[in-house]
């Protein structure tokens, strides 16, 4: 029987019509990799709302880990975060019209505290890598919905008794060329899906899934 991943994309957000991140997990919804199958969740940008709606999907999906995905407009390769910091600070006001300025997401927990994903991010990026997809390691998940997505996620699951793995993938925008390179083909979604897939890959064979 199929164990299920919940993956997750975002919604728009004050500057941004369109976020690719909600197409690429629509995309993948239901898709099958190893013995996972992909439940994809779509969040609002809203540091309030989106940590309460993976609440609800990890109590309707009881998957055994989640990967978000999130736009990264300032890169041009697929970043795989190895950790999140409990700070917000937006340059950008979110969906809600919330703009933080050096606050904590969780106000129980240190400020600036930083939460490891348990996943081996090093293996995941040379997964990437190896299927063709530009990507490295990221230290610096920003201070955005998406740094506070993955803070809450790993926090939230650091108090359960059986811990399940979380990460987070910022992907570039379409249109984009990784730097200094000449011969890439820039980004499209059918690209940008199939690096996902390969990231989903090197998560999946960390759980076994994959043979």
């Amino acid at each position: 029987m199929a164990r299920t991943l919940y993956l997750t994309g975002f919604e728009t957000y004050p500057g941004l019509d369109d976020n690719v991140t909600r197409e690429v997990a629509e995309r993948l919804n239901g898709l099958a990799i190893g013995r996972l199958k992909i439940a994809s969740g779509i969040l609002p940008t809203s540091f309030e709302r989106a940590p309460g709606q993976v609440v609800q999907h990890l109590e309707q999906h009881k998957p055994v880990a989640i990967v978000h995905l999130g736009l990264h407009l300032l890169d041009t390769v697929i970043r795989v975060e190895s950790w999140a910091c409990n700070e917000m600070s937006a340059r950008l006001p979110d969906a809600d019209g919330f703009q933080p300025k050096e606050e904590s997401v969780a106000s129980d927990q240190e400020f600036k505290e930083i939460l490891q994903s348990p996943f081996d991010i090093p293996q995941v990026v040379a997964e990437i890598r190896a299927q063709g997809y530009p990507a490295r390691i990221s230290r610096n998940a920003g201070r955005y919905v998406c740094n506070a997505v993955y803070y809450s996620t790993l926090n939230l699951l650091d108090t359960w008794e059986k811990p399940i793995p979380a990460a987070f993938v910022h992907i570039p925008a379409p249109g984009l060329k990784p730097y200094g390179d000449t011969t890439t083909e820039p980004w499209h979604v059918g690209s940008l899906e199939k690096a996902v897939v390969a990231s989903l890959k090197g998560f999946a064979r960390q759980l076994g899934a994959l043979k």
